[in-house]
């Protein structure tokens, strides 16, 4: 499977899939202290991820950011089953509950690489927990970063 990373170009590529940014400030589906990369099946929808971290800064969409596609053999993959989602688990803040999905899954030795989840930004899509520490990391293939820009007009 195929699925799409945005990042700040002032990062290296290593930077952007180390999960340093989720170790230090968590996220939906992680806690702090915990390396998990997130991803998306599709570069529309990590388009949608990035825009609603951006929070309406104008200078920040005027940026031109990387995009990274990353292959992951579908074996090493797993989706989170959907009638297991918490209340709540899409409100505006994070989570405990997700975080507590994620960090299990990241401290089970026997989990796949990758985890898919629901997207909070467009439910019917998906985005996928990716553990930078896995045994099986060394099997994905990581794509040379090309420029993302966000059309202009989001900006005006």
């Amino acid at each position: 499977m195929q699925v799409w990373r945005i990042y700040d170009r002032n990062l290296t590529p290593e930077q952007a899939i180390s999960g340093w940014g989720s170790f230090n400030f968590g996220g939906r589906w992680n806690s702090e202290g915990f390396y998990v990369v997130y991803a998306s099946e599709h570069l529309s929808l990590a388009a949608f991820e990035k825009l609603v971290h951006l929070d309406g800064d104008q200078e920040a969409l005027q940026t031109t950011y990387l995009q990274l596609s990353i292959e992951i053999p579908d074996a090493l993959i797993s989706d989170f089953p959907l009638d297991q989602l918490p209340e709540g688990w899409d409100s505006l803040v994070d989570n405990a509950e997700t975080q507590s999905i994620g960090n299990n899954w990241l401290k089970d030795e026997d989990a796949p690489l990758a985890l898919r989840v629901p997207s909070k930004i467009i439910k019917q899509e998906f985005n996928l927990l990716i553990n930078p520490n896995h045994d099986d990391w060394d099997k994905i293939d990581i794509a040379e970063p090309t420029d993302f820009n966000y059309d202009p007009s989001l900006s005006e």
